[in-house]
């Protein structure tokens, strides 16, 4: 004998429930300020820098104008004078290890260098960021390599620490851990502090994992208008789902189901926003696609029981609709 479970005698239990759920959690949303939005959706400045020691230091004393780049798996130096551009290309094929490849370097008239980490590390574990290619001078340019020592590595927790003096900083770890590299999200809300913040970061954390140590590998600045427009954009995105989806089961079911869907996936998407909004969990991009899947897997789950439903009302003709 097949159990039936009458769920709908407790309807209206459930959506007192809801209604309270929902209010409770706009309450506590707006008490706290409304959503705690992540840098996607303010101005700010994003970078991914890596920390890396300083493998060598190398020094140029002539007359000409002369860089250094590493590029193809090989480190070049440019000297640029009268009679043109004189190119010294290492490939580090030909030069393995960072004590070769000083050695080789040493030819070139009016180079020094200084080695200042162990000869025989690999030269491809040598690192670049955004300042190269680099011009040479008579101070020293750092060449950094990647940490070598996995019990020296920087945490995540020390990045944050580096940064906490910074508004609401935001750290995320990029890639593997031997690369060392970290994601370094801070606001700007005045949309006038691009500069500084760039500064301030790398100043806090050379400072704690020493000079020249930090490379940078990307920087990425969000004013206040695009964040806005971005924020503008994800609202209207998801009422753009919900307006196709009232048209799709409207047109494969009737207009009646395609309100209860609405209604249903608008309801579990509130209870969602309201949980956060309380909670003050970030809102990010990740946000907005975590909402979407939310409608998503919501949409499967009602068609799913419209598809049930239409189909015992061809079986059960006669029958209240309550109890198809």
């Amino acid at each position: 004998m097949t159990r039936v479970i009458n769920f709908t005698k407790i309807r209206f239990v459930m959506i007192a429930l809801s209604v309270v759920v929902i209010i409770a959690g706009i309450t506590g949303t707006v008490s706290q300020g409304g959503f705690n939005l992540s840098i996607d959706f303010e101005a700010g400045l994003n970078q991914r820098v890596q920390i890396a020691p300083v493998g060598m230091e190398l020094t140029y004393t002539g007359g000409n104008d002369a860089t250094v780049n590493v590029e193809n798996n090989a480190l070049i130096i440019e000297i640029r004078g009268e009679e043109g551009v004189t190119e010294h290309s290492f490939p580090f094929s030909d030069y393995e290890t960072l004590g070769g490849l000083s050695s080789a370097l040493k030819g070139i008239d009016e180079i020094g260098v200084t080695l200042r980490a162990t000869e025989n590390i690999e030269s491809t574990a040598i690192t670049t960021g955004l300042s190269f290619p680099e011009e040479l001078g008579d101070e020293a340019t750092a060449v950094n390599i990647l940490n070598q020592n996995e019990q020296d590595y920087v945490q995540i927790r020390e990045v944050r620490n580096a940064v906490s003096v910074l508004k609401n900083p935001q750290v995320q770890i990029v890639g593997e851990e031997s690369n060392q590299e970290f994601m370094i999200r801070v606001a700007d809300p005045g949309g006038d502090r691009k500069e500084t913040l760039e500064s301030e970061i790398t100043q806090l954390l050379e400072e704690n994992f020493g000079g020249e140590s930090v490379v940078l590998k990307r920087s990425d600045y969000v004013g206040p208008q695009f964040s806005e427009t971005l924020a503008q954009q994800s609202i209207s995105l998801i009422l753009m789902a919900l307006a196709f989806i009232l048209i799709y089961i409207w047109v494969r079911f009737r207009f009646g189901y395609a309100i209860s869907a609405i209604a249903a996936l608008t309801h579990d998407v509130i209870i969602m926003l309201v949980f956060i909004g309380s909670t003050q969990l970030e809102v990010s991009t990740t946000t907005i696609a975590a909402v979407l899947t939310i409608i998503g897997y919501s949409l499967n789950d009602t068609i799913v029981v419209f598809d049930r439903v239409r189909e015992n009302e061809g079986l059960l003709q006669g029958h209240p609709h309550r109890e198809i």
